[in-house]
Formats: C-alpha cells, sequence, structure tokens
C-alpha cells in the first residue's frame, strides 16, 4: 500500500545527528498531484562536519500556490493513509531525504517550534530562484564547539529505542510520567505463538509474513506465559474474545507502531494496563512499552 502526502506551507529540519545543515539543491519527484511547499527553513545543527543535502522541489512558474485546496487525489491519499495508520507525508518525505535516517523533517509546524525555542533560519521561499536558497546556506558556518544536543522527554523506559518513539510521542508519555499517572517500563519481547485457540484465531487478521502479526504473536504469547486473560484484551482495535459492544471494560490494550497512541489516556481511564510495540519487524527485535495506570486524577486529556 502507497501512502499518501501532503505538502505545507513550511519545511523544517531538526534533530539531525550527522549533518550540520540543510542544501536546497535535490529536487525529488513527489509520487502525486499537489501543492509545494512555500518555504524551507533550517533549524540548528547537533554536530560538526559537512552541510548536507536535502530539498525541496522548486514549483512551477505559474504552479497553484501551496495555500490552495487539495486535489481531490491527494486528498482520497490522505484519507487512506490515515484509515491504515500510515503517515500522511510519508511519500514526500522519502522524496525530500532519500533513505537517509540524519534528518527530521517538520510538516507545518512552525509555531510550535517557534514556542519551543527553536530558531529558524529561512533558506527559501517561493518566488526565489534556488540561487538564493544557496547563498544563504553558504553563509551559515558550522560551530566548531558544536557536540551533539542530548535528547529531551526522555525516561530510562526510552534507553536504546527513543529513535522509534516520535517526539511528540516522548512528550506525552513524559508528562504521564511526571504526573505520578502511570508508570512505563521497556520489555523485549521473545518469538513466540500463542496456543490458546482465540489467540490464534486472532493472528489470522494478518499474513503470515506480516509483522504485525509477528508482534501479535510475541504479544500474545507473553500474555499467556504471565496468566493474564485473553477476555479483556483489547488487541490493535479488535478484542481478542467476545464483542466490543459487550458490557466490559477491556484491561488490556495493545497497539503496534503508535497506531492508536491517542487512545492510550482514554483506555487508562477505566482499564489499568497498555502494551505499545513500538516497531514492529519480521526480522528484527521487539521492544515494548508497558504502561501501567497508578493515579487515573492525574491522567491529563489527549
Amino acid at each position: 500500500m502507497t501512502c499518501g502526502f501532503v505538502v505545507p506551507r513550511l519545511i523544517s529540519l531538526v534533530d539531525w545527528s550527522r549533518d550540520a545543515g540543510v542544501v536546497v539543491n535535490r529536487r525529488p519527484r513527489p509520487p502525486g498531484p499537489g501543492p509545494f511547499p512555500e518555504t524551507v527553513t533550517e533549524l540548528g545543527t547537533t554536530y560538526t562536519g559537512p552541510l548536507s543535502t536535502i530539498i525541496s522541489r522548486a514549483p512551477p512558474p505559474h504552479g497553484r500556490p501551496a495555500e490552495a485546496s487539495p486535489r481531490r487525489r491527494l486528498t482520497s491519499e490522505f484519507v487512506h493513509a490515515l484509515s491504515y495508520g500510515c503517515d500522511p507525508s510519508a511519500s514526500m518525505k522519502r522524496a525530500l531525504k532519500g533513505n537517509s535516517r540524519d534528518l527530521q523533517i517538520h510538516f507545518g509546524e512552525r509555531r510550535t517550534l517557534e514556542e519551543e525555542g527553536f530558531e529558524l533560519t529561512l533558506l527559501w521561499t517561493r518566488s526565489e530562484p534556488v540561487a538564493a536558497a544557496r547563498a544563504r546556506l553558504a553563509a551559515l558556518t558550522p560551530d566548531p564547539a558544536a557536540v551533539r544536543a542530548p535528547r529531551d522527554h526522555m525516561i530510562e523506559a526510552f534507553d536504546g529505542i527513543d529513535r522509534w518513539v516520535p517526539r511528540p510521542v516522548r512528550i506525552d508519555l513524559t508528562d504521564l510520567v511526571d504526573r505520578k499517572a502511570a508508570t512505563i517500563r521497556q520489555l523485549q519481547l521473545a518469538d513466540a505463538h500463542p496456543s490458546h485457540p482465540a489467540a490464534l484465531e486472532a493472528l489470522a487478521r494478518w499474513s503470515h509474513t506480516s509483522p504485525l502479526r509477528r508482534a501479535a504473536a510475541a504479544v500474545l504469547a507473553h500474555f499467556e506465559a504471565s496468566a493474564r486473560p485473553l477476555d479483556s484484551v483489547y488487541l490493535h482495535g479488535e478484542l481478542v474474545i467476545g464483542s466490543r459492544y459487550r458490557d466490559t471494560v477491556w484491561r488490556t490494550g495493545v497497539g503496534f507502531g503508535w497506531r492508536y497512541y491517542r487512545g492510550i489516556v482514554h483506555h487508562l481511564q477505566q482499564g489499568t494496563d497498555w502494551f505499545e510495540v513500538v516497531r514492529p519487524t519480521r526480522t528484527q527485535a521487539l521492544h515494548m512499552l508497558h504502561i501501567t495506570v497508578q493515579d487515573r486524577t492525574a491522567l491529563p486529556r489527549w
């Protein structure tokens, strides 16, 4: 499945680990029609080293302005991506940065970033030649004393897996701990399969090669080993046993890859635990966060 994308008015970059800046030079071809970015900005540096590349596609001279309503196809792709838990901007991010993991792209978050103290440096704006962006970039000089910035909003449970916990999620989960509303610990799941017939039936939702099936099997096997009842488990949006219309409190919630992250607090209003497999994968280690409610009166509203 291909996820859609939306091009906003702002593209900004933050938290890259080796590169010290951005170059407006590469012109990828986004996978579909749509408005183009209006400005490109750069945020700070974390390492000394050569300025490296990311870029905005230059708009056609008579192209539609970025704030215009998206085309019907773009809207359809956006809704489709959200419905299946995909990042609607993923395709555009890949077009801009390729396979690089050293750059993080933020769409339409200028106000939020500025409120958090990030200083933006304008590189390019609509109607300007690319040469203007190159000139601004050339004026940026790496700080020889720069070192890697420490990750903010970190707790012990994120150690070693923070790259797979998006910053907005880290902020919210750290707040849960600070409020003493919940505790969070990290677990590493073993590759295992459940034996309960209901658990085996629940796995039929996914193909045998799906990373979600592997994650679900490991979680359900973990529940069996710890004698956690399956009749109160809500597994990635579906019940393992019973009907969602039954008058029952689903005490245990499970999510994969933050698809149902916004429902965690709502679940903890009545349930007791949430288990999140942060990065379902077909072959690599399965890391899981176990969130346990402590004080429901201290739970925030998300």
